[in-house]
């Protein structure tokens, strides 16, 4: 599953009032690990935004305001842990009408969607491409790679991996960016940063064990 030569994923089928969101926030859960959030009533003024949490047999029917959504075919059969990065890092190649994607993991629950909108609106006033916090506790690649070896995600060759990508000084200087959300425009060179984000992990955790 998304082995050299990189293949792209499917574009999903939208329900027909969803099939022009130009903005949209994506969660994801597989096999019960995590559990979408509730949010209640949506604001009048995010109605503008579209939800889509990607789920499988394993979850029950997400609440509203989050459409359910299933993987591409070709995915379907792939280990739960590469699903969930097809959705986090691939999720342009699935919602093709995206012009922005708000991701949030399935464990992380906002305070309200206040503070969605709040993002979002922080986002599309700025002229970056791609928004998400720093990591709270690691600080470099490095830092990265051993909590992935000494948490049994990976082998040794992690630490290769990280050495073919990155300098010595990148290695320990690179700020480290928090994977639980973000935010970016769907574009070439977003685009390309998710594919390789999506590239660099199956190839550094042995094709996503």
């Amino acid at each position: 599953f998304g082995a050299a030569p990189f293949r792209k994923a499917d574009g999903v089928e939208l329900p027909n009032n969803k099939k022009t969101c130009s903005a949209s926030v994506v969660t994801v859960s597989f096999g019960s690990y995590d559990s979408i959030p509730y949010y209640g009533m949506i604001s009048p003024r995010l109605s503008h935004l579209c939800f889509f949490a990607f789920t499988d047999e394993h979850n029950t029917p997400p609440p509203s305001p989050w459409v359910q959504m299933s993987v591409p075919p070709r995915w379907v059969g792939a280990p739960n842990r590469v699903k969930s990065r097809v959705v986090k890092m691939l999720s342009h190649q699935l919602l093709v009408h995206a012009r922005v994607i708000f991701y949030v993991d399935g464990k992380l629950k906002f305070a309200s969607t206040e503070d969605i909108e709040a993002l979002y609106r922080l986002f599309i006033s700025s002229s970056v491409e791609w928004m998400s916090p720093i990591h709270p506790t690691r600080r470099t690649v490095m830092e990265e790679a051993f909590c992935l070896y000494l948490s049994n995600m990976t082998t040794y060759r992690v630490f290769e991996h990280v050495r073919s990508i990155y300098s010595a000084s990148q290695m320990y200087t690179d700020v480290l960016l928090e994977g639980e959300w973000h935010i970016r425009r769907v574009g070439p060179a977003s685009n390309i940063a998710a594919e390789r984000w999506f590239q660099a992990y199956m190839a550094g955790t042995e094709l996503g064990n």
